[in-house]
This record gives structure tokens, sequence and C-alpha cells, in this order.
């Protein structure tokens, strides 16, 4: 950790040991924000690929058919795909804020196609795909952070 400037106010904690123990574990704090985003994705393109869970690509793609959006098979596969792509580059941390934005656009499409089932995700709402959504905009506008792989490389998309 940095040291602070002589002139910057000293932080208090109503629980000095817990002081100690968020300044030693503050910078992990946003990997666990990059795994939040990426690791629910991850498993819900693998099941769409493998057809466990009863949702596989043919389903996936029939829905997609239901839209009137060609291609449905190809976009089922692509949806697959990017989610366990853009879940991976965004829990270790590399060209994350270009996979980041790419699940940004995602969840704001997801966030509209379940708008009209109200707030709460129970009733097929647009909550889970909302918080998701600020998830992955917060991740864009921030990159990977200090423990990534953008940063070991010292690349910055």
């Amino acid at each position: 950790m940095l040291n602070p400037s002589p002139l910057a106010p000293r932080r208090v904690y109503a629980i000095p040991p817990l002081g100690r123990l968020y300044e030693r574990l503050g910078t992990w704090s946003w990997p666990l924000v990059r795994l939040a985003l990426g690791a629910p994705l991850i498993p819900h393109g693998v099941h769409k690929l493998s057809g466990l869970v009863g949702v596989d690509l043919g389903r996936s793609a029939g829905f997609f058919e239901t839209t009137d959006a060609a291609f449905g098979p190809l976009l089922s596969y692509t949806l697959a795909m990017t989610e366990i792509v853009t879940g991976l580059l965004v829990i270790v941390g590399y060209a994350t804020r270009p996979a980041a934005l790419m699940l940004a656009l995602f969840f704001l499409i997801s966030t509209l196609r379940y708008w009209p089932g109200g707030y709460f995700w129970t009733d097929r709402g647009f909550e889970y795909p909302l918080v998701l959504f600020a998830l992955a905009l917060a991740v864009m506008i921030r990159g990977g952070g200090e423990h990534s792989v953008d940063r070991r490389l010292r690349v910055e998309f």
C-alpha cells in the first residue's frame, strides 16, 4: 500500500483491529467485484452449450426465433460463448474494459427485455440484470485494478 500523504486525514476506525484488517485486504475488494460479475456468467454459457439443466442451444435458438431474430442458432451460440469468454476475461482482469463494456450492453438489453415484468426477479422482472449492468458499468469505468492481468502487462484497454 502506498504511504498516505502527511496532509491526508488519518482514518479512525470504531474498532481499530478491524481497521488494520481492512487496510490489508482493501486491494482485494476489486477482484472480488470482478469475480461477482464474471463467475455467474460462465455456468450460464456452459449449460447452454452442454444442454444441462434443461437449457440448450436448441431451446435458446427457439427463443430467438420467437422474437423474429434471424440466425437463432448462431445468436444462441454467440450468446453462450460471450458469457463464457467475457466472464473469464473479467475474472482474471484481461481486456477488462472491453469485456465489461460487452457485458454492460448485454445486461442493458436484458434489463429492457425484463422491464415489462416489473422490478422483482422472482416475477421475471429486471432486478438481477440491472444489478449486473451496474457492476459491469463500474468494472468498465475502473478497469481491472491492482490485481489484474492488465496491470501485470501494464496495458490498459
